[in-house]
């Protein structure tokens, strides 16, 4: 394996609460990080769905509000 390009993976991911400190950094080989992030990042994205699903702000909504309107008159 000399010679092969590597690169410094966090051990506990950034958005699952892990810090960008020495302490949690490792190296690792630049494919197998590259498929790690990618598999990080597909559940990353999952996660951030499901929030968003229980707060009520995914999917949005495709109907329009409906109101009744203005007023013909400034009197009425």
């Amino acid at each position: 394996m000399a010679g092969e390009a590597w690169d410094l993976d966090h051990v506990k991911a950034l958005w699952r609460g892990g810090e960008h400190r020495e302490a949690n950094l490792q190296p690792v080989l630049k494919q197998p990080h590259r498929e790690k992030s990618a598999e990080e990042q597909s559940i990353q994205a999952k996660c951030d769905r499901i929030r968003k699903k229980h707060l009520g702000l995914w999917p949005s909504s495709k109907a329009k509000i409906k109101s009744r309107g203005f007023a013909n008159s400034r009197d009425a």
